[in-house]
């Protein structure tokens, strides 16, 4: 009697094993599934950044990709993937890293502190052209835009909340000393940058690091607002891609008027507040 039990828990206890290792996410099937639009079927790129590439993977951690899948990139194209389990955000990291041998790095979360003000001017100087002024990032970023046909991929958005939260100021120098090889990110210890210079740069585009919109309106009314989203664009071009995204999710959008309508006389109503119906 006993040796059939011991049979029959054994039995069930590999069942239960085979049903986990059944249920494993797979890796490949979630990129497809998610990545592979713009970032291209094996990590190649496309409107996205070329994953699998080994001069990019050579200067990420796993922290920072499996940070950008949850953060996404408020604002760009890169949606940010917030239902996905954990589970799921490894199998994804684990996939993304499967396509070459670079060993993945780890960062000190330890800020740079340099002269921002110089790192300005060598921001203005060597990375406007592609990052923008202000960091916003390469236009014509999106599916239905076009970019300029020189450029193999759109440059990324320095300002842009989920990249700040994902990029240590050690990786960012790192990208900076030794540039992204089959990208226009060159290095710029190449180019006759200094490491302090550099370090001057990570500097500059730490500060643009500000406090979050959510972060004002909690000391404001006590309350945290349901979505928060900072948008790198001005108010026009930020109702209009409020208005695409609606659209393109396939719902419809009533009209577009200051917040304030109705509350208040029409020449009294803030025109920078306004709300998408």
């Amino acid at each position: 009697m006993f040796k059939k039990i011991a049979v029959a828990v054994s039995a069930w206890l590999m069942g239960v094993g085979l049903a986990q290792a059944a249920a494993a996410p797979d890796g490949g099937k979630l990129y497809a599934e998610h990545c592979a639009v713009c970032h291209g079927a094996n990590g190649t790129g496309g409107i996205g950044v070329p994953l699998a590439l080994p001069s990019f993977q050579g200067t990420i951690s796993d922290d920072y990709i499996r940070k950008t899948i949850k953060y996404g990139r408020p604002g760009r194209v890169m949606p940010s993937y917030t239902y996905l389990k954990p589970a799921e955000i490894e199998a994804l990291v684990h996939q993304v890293r499967s396509w070459n041998q670079t060993k993945p790095l780890i960062f000190s979360g330890q800020a740079i502190k340099a002269n921002r003000a110089h790192g300005a001017d060598l921001y203005a100087k060597e990375c406007a052209a592609c990052h923008g002024a202000s960091g916003e990032g390469g236009k014509g970023t999106g599916v239905t835009f076009s970019r300029p046909r020189d450029l193999p991929i759109m440059a990324p958005a320095l300002n842009n909340s989920g990249f700040l939260a994902s990029a240590p100021d050690a990786m960012i120098k790192l990208t900076l000393m030794q540039g992204h090889e089959g990208t226009p990110m060159e290095s710029y210890l190449k180019k006759g940058l200094s490491v302090r210079d550099i370090e001057d740069i990570v500097s500059f585009v730490r500060g643009f690091e500000q406090a979050r919109l959510g972060r004002q309106m909690d000391k404001a009314t006590g309350q945290r607002p349901v979505i928060v989203r900072d948008s790198p664009y001005d108010l026009d071009t930020t109702v209009k891609n409020v208005m695409a995204a609606v659209n393109n999710n396939n719902f419809f959008y009533g009209r577009v008027q200051p917040l304030e309508y109705g509350l208040t006389a029409p020449d009294k109503a803030d025109p920078h507040q306004v709300i998408v119906y």
